[in-house]
């Protein structure tokens, strides 16, 4: 997609009440400085 990682935070994961998020971030790695999209994965602990 482009050389710089996205700026804006786009995705986002809902949980309801009764599950608490421990952690969660982007992952923003990238191949020879390359973003293949401007969607990053996530990756999110829960304590159900």
């Amino acid at each position: 997609m482009g050389d710089d990682p996205p700026r804006e935070r786009i995705d986002y994961v809902f949980v309801s009440k009764e599950i608490r998020v421990l952690r969660y971030g982007a992952l923003t790695d990238s191949r020879d400085r390359t973003f293949f999209s401007d969607h990053l994965p996530l990756l999110v602990t829960l304590e159900l």
